[in-house]
């Protein structure tokens, strides 16, 4: 019964040692999810950019041919 009935002194105390234990936690939690977040989204983003780059050299390259093929073609037809 005298372990139910706690005195304000002591369930402070008990509060006091509680809260900053448990907001380190959260902070500590926190700080991990960001960081592996930041490496998730660094990664994404570098192969995003990867798969656009090649996208827009083929079609820099298809589009030279495409130039090359129509230039060859008028030449061929004004001789």
């Amino acid at each position: 019964m005298s372990f139910i009935r706690l005195h304000k002194d002591a369930a402070a105390t008990w509060l006091s040692r509680l809260l900053p234990a448990a907001i380190f936690i959260l902070v500590g939690l926190f700080s991990i999810m960001v960081i592996r977040d930041y490496g998730r989204e660094s990664a994404a983003a570098r192969q995003t950019l990867l798969e656009k780059g090649n996208v827009l050299i083929r079609a820099l390259e298809s589009g030279t041919r495409v130039g090359m093929g129509m230039r060859m073609h008028h030449a061929q037809q004004q001789t």
